[in-house]
Order: structure tokens, then sequence, then C-alpha cells
């Protein structure tokens, strides 16, 4: 299955909704912008549509719509959007066979984004206990919470990796007796 959003593009690339628009004579398209009779919601005395030749898109102000070459050509053709994606493929000559299929373009996005995280157990476990010990800051006294954030900061940013299990357990088990003392007491 094609890439739609490639197929779109290619179709924009070989018609434009001036062309179709000039060919049924809609609008002559000897001026950037150009009001015409909407052709979708009844009489129309004035001209209420204009199109836009610097965005190749048209606008109702009656209707409250705009167009592109493929919106306008499945109300004018009443197809579907898939119908009026092959007619106008068919009608532009439009080669699908340059466009890639949407597993191959996946598969290269995936491949360009896919990044290796590395994460590291010491990371995750100063992340535990810094909420461990967030939980106890209205439960005990200031001072114990302040020595408690103190030697957090110290192991979290200055401790060597072969040092940092040992503190690390000395520190978590210091947050757990002074946890359930707060809870007992």
């Amino acid at each position: 299955m094609k890439d739609i959003t490639a197929v779109k593009e290619a179709i924009k690339a070989s018609l434009s909704l001036g062309d179709i628009m000039r060919s049924k004579g809609q609008i002559r398209g000897l001026t950037e912008e150009e009001q015409f009779r909407c052709p979708f919601h009844g009489a129309d005395n004035k001209p209420s549509a204009r199109y836009y030749s610097r965005t190749d898109s048209a606008y109702c102000w009656v209707c409250k719509k705009s167009w592109d070459v493929i919106s306008y050509t499945q109300q004018s053709e009443e197809m579907s959007f898939p119908e009026a994606i092959k007619y106008l493929v068919k009608l532009g000559r439009v080669d699908l066979k340059k466009i890639p299929d949407v597993l191959e373009r996946n598969a290269e996005n995936i491949h360009a984004s896919r990044k290796t995280v590395k994460v590291s157990s010491r990371g995750l476990e100063t992340e535990k206990l810094k909420k461990a010990i967030l939980l106890l800051r209205d439960r005990v006294p200031l001072q114990k919470y302040v020595k408690l954030v103190y030697a957090y900061l110290i192991i979290k940013n200055t401790v060597e990796d072969k040092e940092f299990p040992d503190l690390f357990e000395k520190l978590k088990q210091s947050v757990i007796r002074i946890a359930k003392g707060a809870a007992n007491g």
C-alpha cells in the first residue's frame, strides 16, 4: 500500500485545482485571486467563492468550505476519497512506482528515530528514594528532613559507583526507620 501523504503530494505536483477549474470554465486564471460562482450550494447570483493561485485552493463564503484539488474533485465528481485519488492519479499520470510503500517509509522512520536509552539501576533507585523522602516532608521534624535531603543529594551526585551501594542502603534503611517512627508517633 502506498504512502497516502506522498500520493497526495504527487497529485498536487502534477495537477492543480486552478487547471481543473479552468478546464470547467469556472475561472479564467488570469489573476492570482479570482471570484467565481460556487457550483455546490445552489443558485449563486453573485460570485461567492474565491480561487487563490498562491495556495492552489478555493473557498466559498456561503458554503464555508475550502477545497484543494482532491476535495474539489471529490465534491464536483461525487466521488469518495479513494475514488478521487484513483481518478486524479490517472488524470495527472502520476507514477506510483516512485512513491514508497507505507511499510517502507514507516520502517525508515522507525530506524531513524530508534535510540537506545540506557537506564542505570542507580538512577531508578535514587528516584524511588527521593519519592520516599518527599513523602516524609510533613511527617518529620524539619531538621531531620533536611538531613535526609542533604544525605540523598550527596549520595546521588557525588558518591562514586563503587561506594554507592553501601551508602545507598544505609540511607534507605534510615528512611524506612524514620518513616516507621513517623507512622507510629
